[in-house]
């Protein structure tokens, strides 16, 4: 997802507490769709198909960061 959509050049409305996760946000289309969309401090934003994919997603992120995981991973 570029910066373009996130911002509505694809009429997506942003859901200001439509995700319980941290750095995942959900967007909704004009049909009704559900786009779940990761936004890691800064880096570019990217869509996943589920909240929970995009919530692992943000762990890997920031685990490759050598940040600790926020959401979904725990450290052994």
């Amino acid at each position: 997802m570029s910066k373009s959509a996130e911002s509505g050049c694809y009429n997506w409305k942003y859901i200001k507490d439509g995700s319980k996760f941290k750095y995942v946000r959900k967007y909704v289309d004009a049909t009704g769709g559900e786009h779940w969309v990761i936004k890691p401090p800064n880096s570019s934003s990217k869509e996943y198909p589920t909240e929970r994919e995009a919530a692992k997603a943000i762990d890997i992120f920031l685990i490759n960061k050598g940040k600790e995981p926020v959401n979904i991973l725990k450290r052994k």
